[in-house]
């Protein structure tokens, strides 16, 4: 059991850790053969993956998360200055944003590993940047459909999902330049422990639950 903040938002422990698959999909490649040999059909092979960590909590670095990382992983950090945390995640978030890039420039699946869920938000941007959208399923127990008008508790991990289809604070969009995603693309998967104003925010937008 995860310690609660207020009624339904929960506050993950200190260096647990949150993982978003990029994209989940198999590229198929045909061989080329020479005109004397047999056809040969699609051949379907992995992307590989790109591991890239964000050793953060919100703003703040959580360092127990760097032991996760191989020698091969990459790495997300950002000197960031004071500020609003919302500021402070979206210079980190954007950055996350480049290597979710870079990685599918390279043919690879980029599987991003962070220390909360807003961490999401840098991985859709990445997408985007690379000219995908695809649906976008959310496996919480939580909604994470918050806005500042909604929340029992003022938590920003229980708001990425909101922000990310344009409700409530935008200021991790706006840094990342992420537009809006489609309500229509998303699924939330698995939410049972929704705040009531939170459930309100998911009717109203049309969320697949």
């Amino acid at each position: 059991q995860y310690p609660s903040t207020n009624e339904g938002e929960r506050r993950l422990p200190r260096a647990a850790v949150h993982v978003t698959i990029g994209l989940a999909f198999h590229r198929k490649t045909t061989r080329r053969t020479p005109k004397t040999a047999p056809a040969s059909g699609p051949e379907t092979r992995s992307m590989p993956d790109r591991f890239i960590l964000t050793p953060y909590f919100l703003d703040e670095p959580e360092p127990p998360l760097d032991t996760l990382a191989a020698d091969d992983w990459r790495v997300v950090r950002a000197a960031l200055p004071d500020g609003q945390p919302t500021a402070r995640m979206g210079m980190l978030y954007d950055a996350l944003a480049a290597e979710v890039a870079a990685a599918l420039a390279a043919g690879e699946r980029p599987v991003s590993l962070a220390g909360d869920c807003c961490a999401t938000i840098g991985v859709m941007a990445g997408l985007q940047r690379a000219g995908l959208s695809p649906t976008l399923l959310w496996f919480d127990a939580h909604g994470d459909f918050n806005t500042w008008e909604s929340t029992p508790s003022g938590f920003l991990g229980g708001m990425p999902l909101a922000m990310a289809v344009g409700l409530g604070e935008q200021t991790l969009l706006a840094a990342t330049g992420l537009q809006p995603w489609p309500a229509a693309r998303v699924v939330l998967a698995g939410a049972r422990d929704l705040d009531p104003g939170e459930r309100d925010n998911i009717v109203a937008a049309g969320i697949g639950v």
